[in-house]
């Protein structure tokens, strides 16, 4: 029998610079920096970071810095702000003690929603043209980033030299220099880096120790309110997935998730969703709250901010952020996991003490749980007078 020596782990998708990176070229730096400014500014749900080459370094050439997302005015450079001596690009420092690893990296970054890179120095995944036709040389000496080119800004594809059309592959996208064709490179952008995609997570781990009996079987709509709260997921999700403690429970639902992290609650259920899949967005619905519909989904859906940690609704009745009923970004998982590390385990004391959207629903009834009979019956009392 083959042993493993370590699990196989699904790893998220991450650019070298962030979760998705842009390359800006064939302009001068300066132009670079400023484009990329003016995007930033349009891209403000994004969390953006600035990469590009450190031009004060004479002694050091390749050192690479790190810049805020704000772009709000000049550019804050956030290595002289924190002190931080380290170059944000593998190999970029010469000295072997100053330079970081990939998982170090990864550590940085791992915040932002999209890297702006200056590709006169680096090349991620995907790259910009910026034009300038005094540059045409030096545009077709970097086939690296020519390769990678997905848009052009500047000009329509018809107006570049024949050269370069022949250099760039037939799916990338030319936008003139004006205010509609600059609109129409950010919508490109954002085709080019959309948001996770989202997945339904429903809560059926619990042991309903409060209640005595199996909470998630109760019928308030014709059906099991886990089935409930599976096909209402379903509809408003790309697939939803039931978290389950015993891998033998609900054997009926065609997708389920079960705990890795046991004995950890809700907690260790949505870490157990990331690691099945790290790069999704999770809708987390818990199967005790038998008032939440379609709309009370849809209103915290449409307030979604993808550069925040989690969307989430503010519970009346606790004054705090109600972790389960919650959007969960990708971003979460490795906040919380450095949560589990401090030895807290608290879903909603994330939410907390992190950069959290927080909506204030305008029906908070529907957060009503169900953990106690005396809950139960004072929600069939109200069911009864509607």
């Amino acid at each position: 029998m083959n042993h493993e020596k370590h699990p196989k782990l699904k790893k998220p998708s991450h650019s070298t610079y962030a979760r998705n990176a842009i390359g800006l070229f064939g302009a001068q730096c300066s132009a670079i920096s400023a484009l990329a400014a003016r995007m930033a500014e349009q891209l403000s749900d994004y969390q953006i970071l600035y990469v590009d080459a450190s031009h004060k370094a004479i002694d050091v050439p390749n050192y690479c810095n790190r810049s805020s997302a704000a772009f709000a005015g000049e550019l804050i450079d956030e290595v002289n702000q924190y002190s931080i001596s380290k170059a944000i690009a593998t190999n970029a420092f010469n000295d072997a003690e100053s330079r970081l690893n990939q998982f170090e990296l990864i550590n940085l970054v791992e915040g932002y929603d999209l890297a702006l890179v200056n590709a006169n120095h680096f090349t991620p995944n995907h790259t910009a043209i910026i034009w300038n036709s005094d540059r045409l040389d030096k545009i077709m000496k970097r086939e690296e980033q020519l390769k990678a080119c997905r848009l052009v800004f500047g000009a329509e594809r018809n107006e570049l030299p024949e050269p370069l059309q022949v250099a760039l592959h037939e799916g990338v996208l030319c936008f003139p220099d004006t205010l509609l064709g600059f609109d129409a490179f950010i919508a490109a952008v954002r085709m080019l880096t959309p948001p996770p995609v989202i997945k339904g997570l429903v809560l059926a781990g619990g042991r309903s120790t409060r209640m005595g009996r199996d909470k998630t079987l109760f019928n308030y709509h014709g059906k099991p309110q886990y089935a409930y709260a599976l096909d209402l997921l379903n509809h408003l999700t790309e697939g939803a997935w039931l978290s389950v403690a015993d891998p033998d429970a609900h054997p009926d639902a065609k997708q389920r998730i079960t705990d890795r992290f046991v004995g950890m609650g809700p907690f260790g259920a949505i870490l157990s969703a990331f690691q099945s899949d790290p790069d999704a967005a999770w809708l987390v619905l818990a199967s005790d709250l038998p008032l939440v519909d379609a709309p009370f989904i849809n209103e915290l859906l449409n307030q979604r901010r993808r550069s925040a940690i989690a969307t989430c609704y503010l519970n009346p009745e606790t004054g705090f952020p109600d972790p389960l009923c919650t959007l969960w970004e990708p971003k979460a998982y490795q906040r919380m996991l450095s949560f589990m590390a401090m030895g807290y385990s608290c879903p909603r004391k994330v939410l907390i003490n992190s950069d959290a959207e927080v909506v204030i629903p305008r029906h908070p009834e529907r957060l009503q749980n169900v953990n106690t009979e005396e809950d139960l019956k004072r929600l069939n009392r109200q069911r009864q007078k509607h």
